[in-house]
């Protein structure tokens, strides 16, 4: 019985759905942009990582994690375009976390 209502549920939901209308990437008013990038602990590909951050062109960077080798490198290659940043690193192979904006 569970099971029918359930179903049957989900089919009126189903119902009602339609698809979202286009999303406008470029709005006339005063935006932000943010950009949140997991940069892989293993420090793999850190040239990669800089050159896509480097294209973005945002205004608010959030990175995960991160450690003490990721900070050196993109405060090294980046401080231009993002010379304000905070970086926490953790133990572990999670890693830290980091901001970084202009």
């Amino acid at each position: 019985m569970r099971t029918c209502i359930a179903i049957a549920a989900l089919g009126v939901l189903a119902a009602g759905c339609r698809s979202l209308p286009e999303p406008d990437f470029s709005p006339a008013e005063p935006n932000l942009k943010v950009i949140t990038y997991n940069v892989n602990w293993g420090f793999a590909q850190p040239q990669n990582v800089v050159e896509f951050l480097s294209k973005g062109d945002a205004d608010v960077v959030c990175l995960q994690e991160t450690h003490h080798r990721w900070e050196a490198v993109l405060k090294t290659h980046l401080a231009t375009t993002y010379p304000y940043s905070t970086f926490e690193d953790w133990p572990g192979a999670g890693g830290g976390i980091a901001v970084m904006s202009r």
